[in-house]
């Protein structure tokens, strides 16, 4: 999640995209449309144009990462406009990779000969030696930012941890977030019993699910890998307990860090 959060700090407030217009932003937002839904990983809007943001693990993948692009492209106007309440005209798509990722040269190349025809789709790149993120490849059709982006705009290291998980994340990922943000407030208020109401309340303003009920089966699904892992425990129907001893939670956090223990995990959670 660290490359969003990069990304996501650009447009806080005293950044410098904020101070330019920018000034609205939503995190992994799920827009849903009559054939499909989209979870791009940030939306930034101005009164001169929308910016869809997906930040990309790896190096390039060129049909995979521009026909993703493509899709939010053919996003109707109309869709975002309600999506946002604010009126969109102009819509660019960014993929933001991080600059060591781009030294490859066959897969850049496959990608930058896609987005030759299609000047909308805009590539950044994160120079973690720098400390800054720049435009790589495109032109913005706003002067001032692209201006802003070709010079690089610098980042904050270590950004605030405001994306946590999103619709595509493992459900281990999801798990892990959850049972920690439970065991949280169990010290908080003493009292190891949660509902999903309890969950919900916790994960308030993370997106990781494109519908009600696609969240609900989520939450439903943790709780048994919870009960699974022996992390939680049922006493009534829709009400759970942790499985948490107060005096000891070294036990407990060994058992959340053992959900992580997956292939590629990592990765993901870098990006």
């Amino acid at each position: 999640m660290k490359l969003k959060n990069w990304a996501y700090s650009l447009f806080r407030p005293s950044c410098v995209l904020y101070d330019k217009g920018f000034s609205e932003v939503r995190k992994t937002p799920a827009i849903t449309t009559p054939d499909k839904s989209f979870s791009p990983d940030i939306i930034a809007w101005s009164n001169m144009v929308t910016l869809i943001l997906d930040a990309k693990s790896g190096t390039p993948q060129p049909d995979e990462d521009f026909n993703q692009a493509k899709e939010y492209l053919q996003v109707p106007k109309e869709t975002l406009t309600r999506f946002l309440e604010h009126p969109v005209n102009d819509v660019e798509v960014i993929l933001l990779y991080l600059e060591e990722n781009l030294r490859e040269h066959a897969p850049r190349e496959g990608l930058l000969s896609k987005l030759a025809l299609e000047p909308k789709i805009l590539i950044w790149a994160l120079d973690q030696t720098a400390g800054q993120i720049r435009l790589f490849y495109g032109k913005h059709s706003n002067s001032d930012l692209d201006t802003l982006l070709k010079a690089g705009l610098p980042v904050n290291l270590l950004p605030p941890r405001e994306i946590f998980i999103q619709p595509d994340s493992p459900l281990s990922m999801l798990a892990r977030e959850v049972f920690l943000r439970l065991m949280q407030l169990a010290y908080r208020s003493r009292n190891k019993t949660f509902s999903l109401d309890t969950i919900a309340q916790e994960l308030e303003g993370q997106v990781f699910a494109l519908s009600q009920s696609e969240e609900k089966a989520k939450l439903r699904k943790v709780i048994a890998m919870g009960v699974r892992e022996n992390l939680c425990r049922p006493t009534e129907p829709d009400c759970w307990e942790l499985n948490l001893v107060f005096a000891n939670p070294e036990a407990y956090l060994n058992k959340l860090n053992r959900l992580l223990e997956q292939k590629n995990l990592e990765t993901f959670m870098q990006v």
